[in-house]
């Protein structure tokens, strides 16, 4: 976790992008990876929905 938090302070500070992607059993929760809260600000995270990660947004069928 303290190396998640260094790339998201350099990230932070211009260095880059950060993107991480946890599975979660409820959505509304705040992400978590091995039981700990990853920590994120204001507008900084999303539950992605199912249709998004079959990759539905991609294709010619409407879901």
């Amino acid at each position: 976790m303290e190396r998640l938090h260094e790339l998201a302070d350099a990230a932070g500070g211009g260095a880059g992008d950060v993107w991480l992607l946890c599975p979660m059993e409820v959505p509304a929760l705040l992400p978590k990876l091995d039981g700990v809260v990853v920590r994120v600000g204001d507008n900084e995270w999303i539950a992605l929905p199912d249709a998004w990660v079959v990759n539905a947004h991609r294709s010619s069928v409407i879901a």
